[in-house]
């Protein structure tokens, strides 16, 4: 079967770039990023397959912050959260997705990757269902809260109040 060579190349892909620098550059440098988000766009409901590729995506967010900014840039940060939101019933899924974002996310206390613009609420949400749907999951359970936390945090940046309170301390500096 097409889908299980598939699936046992992305495996092998993801065994291999594990905490390999040489083969994460190999990944990269060979297009492998878009060849892996094409798999991952076309496989409607293939889980395993998704678990996969979302493996592989987690592998590289150590790899480098160039590397991270394209994961949000080319569309596999979205892709992941819309896996999220369609596979309710895979943890491997759940578990891969939130290990990604999560590691996407532990790179903004540097000003790095572009996770701002996402629906933090949305993906709070299909955080909090994965949560509530796969309790026996440590992964997910530890993870999860993680994820829901930064999440949490970047919003209250955002908030209008704080940016106010902020340029109210700026101006209070001045004079």
């Amino acid at each position: 079967n097409n889908k299980e060579e598939i699936k046992g190349a992305l495996k092998a892909l993801s065994n291999a770039t594990y905490d390999y620098v040489e083969n994460k550059n190999a990944v990269v440098r060979s297009g492998g990023i878009e060849a892996v988000l094409a798999i991952l766009l076309s496989t409607g409901d293939n889980l395993d397959v998704q678990r996969e590729c979302l493996r592989l995506f987690r592998n590289l967010t150590d790899y480098s912050a160039e590397v991270r900014s394209r994961l949000c840039r080319d569309g596999v940060l979205q892709a992941a959260i819309n896996c999220m939101g369609r596979s309710r019933e895979h943890p491997g899924v759940a578990e891969h997705a939130i290990a990604f974002i999560l590691n996407l996310l532990s790179d903004m206390h540097d000003g790095g990757t572009p996770i701002l613009q996402i629906d933090k609420q949305t993906l709070t949400e299909y955080v909090q269902v994965s949560i509530d749907h796969f309790p026996q999951n440590d992964q997910i359970q530890l993870h999860g809260q993680e994820l829901i936390a930064a999440l949490k945090r970047l919003k209250a940046k955002e908030s209008p109040e704080n940016n106010l309170s902020s340029m109210h301390i700026v101006d209070r500096l001045r004079s």
